[in-house]
């Protein structure tokens, strides 16, 4: 009974026109920048995670 449902949406999302015009939005700079800086953050804990992990448990120790 459920399938009828879960198709019915799949069916409304990709097999049928949309009415309306497509919404074009711009991103702003504030946007681009957060996410460029959290690309290179995530990307440098991930190829450089020693000197991260020193920084953090040298201070996590100075703190207990």
């Amino acid at each position: 009974v459920s399938v009828y449902y879960y198709l019915k949406i799949i069916v409304a999302m990709f097999m049928k026109e949309s009415t309306e015009a497509p919404m074009v939005s711009r991103l702003g700079f504030g946007t681009v920048l957060v996410a460029f800086v959290g690309v290179v953050v995530i990307l440098s804990m991930g190829l450089f995670p020693q000197p991260i992990m020193t920084f953090f448990s040298e201070n996590a120790l100075k703190i207990f």
